[in-house]
Formats: structure tokens, C-alpha cells, sequence
């Protein structure tokens, strides 16, 4: 009886332990997904070696709630779909504006790094709020 008293203690702990990191994970990848939407203001982009810098708050993108996202760079003016892939923290869009996902590689309240690799070229931009 007792050996079924610790194994069922260790079960339930096994359990409670991956229900946990479960819902530690859901809770970081909506943490993500709300820090996303808003309007980011293009600060830099980097192609290959090749850096631009904008200024003001006419080059921008603009993720909504309901999946829309707007891209103005340079007065061009895309519009399409996106969604937050959670395992490889991505952006994904369609193919209007960008031919591969956007990799999330730094995020906060006010500041967002992105890139795309596209063969040998590596694209990256540096977005503000």
C-alpha cells in the first residue's frame, strides 16, 4: 500500500509539474502575441551589409488583433494577413510583402527585431513604438 501511495505522489507531482509549464507556455506565447499588435515604426533595416535608417512615422507596420497587417516603407503601401507561430516565433505573412516568415529575435514594449534569411541574404529590421 505504501508503494502505491508513492507512486501516486510522484504521478500527480509529474502531472501538476506539466500542467504547469503548459500553462506557462500558453501564457508566454499570448505574452508575445499582445506585445506584436500595435504600430511599429520602422527604425533601420539591414540587407546584407547595406543598412538604411528611417526617421519619423512614415515607414511603419501595423499588426491588428484581427490578423490584418499594414507595411508602408518608402510611401508603398502593402496590406495582408498575418498569425504568431508559437513554436519557432515567427511572424508568418503571406507572400504579399514578404516571401519568408519574420523571425522574432528581441521583444518588448518598444522595441521589435525581426529578420529573414532569403537564400544568401540575410534582412533585418530594427521597428519602434
Amino acid at each position: 500500500m505504501k508503494k502505491v501511495f508513492i507512486l501516486f505522489v510522484k504521478l500527480f507531482s509529474f502531472f501538476s509539474l506539466l500542467l504547469v509549464s503548459t500553462v506557462g507556455f500558453s501564457q508566454e506565447s499570448l505574452e508575445v502575441n499582445q506585445l506584436t499588435l500595435g504600430k511599429w515604426n520602422v527604425e533601420s533595416m539591414e540587407i546584407g551589409t547595406e543598412k538604411v535608417q528611417f526617421a519619423g512615422d512614415k515607414n511603419y507596420m501595423e499588426f491588428n488583433e484581427d490578423g490584418k497587417y499594414q507595411v508602408v516603407l518608402n510611401e508603398e503601401q502593402k496590406n495582408g494577413t498575418w498569425k504568431l507561430n508559437d513554436e519557432s516565433n515567427e511572424l508568418e505573412l503571406d507572400e504579399e510583402s514578404f516571401k519568408k516568415n519574420l523571425k522574432i529575435k528581441r521583444l518588448n514594449e518598444r522595441e521589435m527585431l525581426v529578420s529573414a534569411l532569403e537564400g544568401d541574404v540575410v534582412y533585418t529590421m530594427v521597428l519602434k513604438k
